[in-house]
């Protein structure tokens, strides 16, 4: 479970690459707090037991991490 964050999100992001100018055709996109929850949730759920402890540790300071028990999920 992932706790809603504070404040929207702003990307950048390319999202095609117009052949004609040959260039990447780019956005800027302000994803809502309400949708980062599912991403995030998403993103960690597509990861084995090791990678999601490589990425928290890459990732989020020990302070923030706190253990739970599986019946907490």
């Amino acid at each position: 479970m992932v706790q809603a964050l504070q404040t929207d999100m702003i990307i950048k992001t390319a999202v095609d690459y117009d052949r004609v100018e040959q260039k990447e055709v780019c956005v800027k996109l302000t994803v809502p707090k309400e949708v980062q929850k599912d991403i995030i949730q998403r993103f960690i759920d597509d990861l084995d037991y090791k990678q999601r402890l490589v990425w928290i540790n890459e990732n989020i300071t020990d302070s923030k991490v706190i253990p739970i028990t599986e019946d907490e999920l």
